[in-house]
């Protein structure tokens, strides 16, 4: 509702209590910010309240250090075949940002970007249903996210300067949201399993 927000919030961490600095003032449904190499900036999605909720789409914010308080903000210019931004993840690399996109028909299709909007290109599409998420192994050469697989999300990896996607895993649960370690040997990710019961009761 008018009155409601739904922003980016930054908080020291180490500190037993720490002030939360509010670092955006416009976004609705924002979330999944992710920090440039720099630790000047942060990446992430959101739909602009001034557009409405028919796309959403990356924005970086600038930040003061020493203050942790945001100097700017800006929604990256897209190219018009890229038509908005579920999830946006940082190359650890560089300038580069990998955004997640939303197609019609059930399938999403990842992008990378420059940091300022330029040079857009679009690596796979795939079927997917849901915020899969994205992330970059540490060497920014090769980008890790969730696809279906038949009926189930598997991990996937590609090339960041494009290729033939190989299938990490074979798990019979759900797997998304993938987090590549700093030191790029291990994947974190969300694992979704769904169970059906069936139970008796007494009726009286």
């Amino acid at each position: 509702d008018a009155g409601s927000t739904d922003d980016i919030y930054l908080r020291a961490a180490g500190a037993p209590v720490a002030e939360e600095v509010r670092l955006t003032d416009f976004g609705l449904e924002a979330g999944s910010p992710d920090w440039a190499p720099d630790g000047t900036r942060l990446v992430f999605t959101s739909f602009d309240r001034s557009l409405g909720t028919r796309h959403s789409f990356p924005f970086v914010i600038a930040l003061d250090t020493a203050t942790g308080r945001a100097t700017s903000s800006v929604r990256l210019p897209l190219p018009a075949a890229l038509t908005g931004a579920e999830m946006a993840a940082w190359s650890p690399a560089g300038e580069e940002i990998a955004i997640e996109e939303a197609m019609p028909g059930g399938r999403h299709a990842l992008w990378v970007i420059r940091s300022d909007g330029t040079g857009a290109r679009k690596l796979v599409d795939y079927p997917m249903r849901t915020y899969g998420g994205v992330d970059w192994t540490p060497d920014g050469k090769t980008l890790i996210y969730s696809a279906l697989s038949g009926a189930r999300m598997q991990l996937f990896a590609i090339p960041a300067a494009g290729g033939m996607p190989p299938r990490l895993t074979s798990d019979t649960a759900h797997l998304l949201h993938p987090q590549v370690s700093p030191d790029g040997r291990w994947i974190a990710a969300t694992r979704l399993t769904h169970e059906i019961q069936v139970r008796r009761m007494t009726v009286q």
